[in-house]
């Protein structure tokens, strides 16, 4: 049969438009209610995220990419197609899988975190209860774990924290911050809501909003439910928890860092330096400044104390403080808040009363809940003191 050139002109051209459509619809925002909330009213601390090389030959250390959380909105997400995971190191919780598979079927509420994040930590309650609700009417959680620390790269610590907060849905293990890379992220916890047609068409940064996170959950459940013929949640009453009654304003500490990497704010020693220093007692104590007492071996994540007679201590505004802390051997470490031995109403979780002293004992890497002070928010100096050396600060945090 003969074709003419111009029939296979016009073919052509068919063709070229069909494809400038697609690419088109792909680049362009959808056209439907898309939402960006932050209610967070604090600039965030900037973060050190280490890539630990798996050949025993390199440092634990290396550093070979960094994570830094600020408060800037990835706004350019919005509306485009959720990235897919990225060479994920492993799943727990479930096999397997890629978000396009969920695509037609589920609603998907992708979350990054972070072992030794509080913020993360308040957000498990929720998602939890979310998932216990929604799972069966088409809500998929997936927590994506990108370490800020190398203790953090390990999947047996993710696992233990997990079933410790009985997260029960899929973790995807982010070890290179590679899936953290392809979403422009920014800060931990921050979340992302996946409609029916797998597009991010919601975000939250921080520990906050959760009641207008799960009103769009639910608009976009019942929406799912009516395009695919489905049962609506019967429950469709918002979660209410009991939150924190924390007020950002008022915190005036943001998080303190021990490593070399991050110590700008060391103020009796040499900030930015790896090595043994040894540091000489001050009188004055300033706000939001780390003193260190004793002998130290400053290391790029952490500050290792290396005397039994070493300690640290940091004058905050704020009523809650945590540490990120390690430890070579269980160690005992008393802490004192204002000089003073902590009572029961000013004492964290991790804190045990032993003749007269407030203690916590560091038995691995983890996050500890030291002080608790329900009164208000106020300038206060905690000091920590080791029973030997051997103990590894990371961090304080302030709420």
């Amino acid at each position: 049969m003969y074709i003419s050139k111009q029939q296979i002109a016009l073919v052509l051209g068919i063709l070229l438009l069909a494809s400038l459509s697609v690419y088109l619809y792909n680049k362009a925002p959808v056209a439907k209610e898309v939402t960006v909330i932050n209610t967070d009213s604090t600039t965030s601390t900037p973060m050190l995220t280490v890539d630990e090389s798996t050949s025993s030959e390199k440092s634990t250390e290396a550093l070979s990419h960094i994570v830094v959380e600020t408060n800037l909105h990835p706004s350019a997400i919005i509306g485009k197609m959720a990235p897919e995971f990225v060479r994920p190191g492993a799943f727990s919780n479930t096999g397997p899988f890629l978000l396009r598979d969920l695509r037609g079927k589920k609603i998907v509420l992708v979350e990054f975190w972070a072992t030794s994040k509080i913020e993360s930590t308040h957000t498990i309650p929720y998602l939890n209860d979310w998932y216990a609700k929604y799972h069966n009417f088409g809500l998929t959680i997936v927590a994506i774990h990108t370490p800020r620390f190398v203790f953090e790269r390990s999947k047996v610590a993710v696992d233990q924290f997990a079933y410790a907060h009985n997260m029960s849905y899929p973790i995807v293990v982010d070890n290179g911050a590679e899936t953290w890379t392809a979403y422009k992220n920014t800060i931990w916890p921050h979340l992302y809501l996946i409609d029916l047609d797998g597009r991010i068409v919601y975000e939250h940064q921080g520990d906050s909003a959760y009641q207008a996170t799960e009103v769009k959950l639910l608009t976009l459940l019942n929406g799912r439910a009516v395009k695919l013929k489905l049962p609506v949640p019967p429950d469709q009453k918002l979660s209410q928890l009991n939150s924190e009654n924390l007020d950002v304003s008022q915190i005036k500490s943001t998080e303190a860092f021990f490593g070399a990497s991050r110590n700008q704010n060391l103020a009796n020693g040499v900030s930015r330096k790896e090595g043994v220093q040894t540091f000489n007692t001050l009188t004055e104590p300033k706000l939001n400044m780390i003193y260190l007492f004793g002998s130290w071996n400053i290391k790029g994540e952490y500050a290792e104390s290396m005397t039994e007679h070493s300690s640290l201590l940091y004058k905050y505004h704020a009523k809650r403080v945590y540490a990120v802390l390690g430890a070579q051997k269980i160690l005992r470490v008393r802490v004192l808040l204002d000089g003073k031995a902590l009572d029961t109403s000013l004492a964290g979780s991790d804190i045990r009363f032993e003749k007269g002293d407030s203690v916590f004992y560091v038995d691995h890497e983890r996050l500890y809940d030291i002080v608790n002070v329900a009164d208000g928010y106020a300038d206060h100096t905690i000091e920590l003191v080791p029973d030997s050396g051997g103990i590894n600060a990371y961090t304080l945090t302030f709420k």
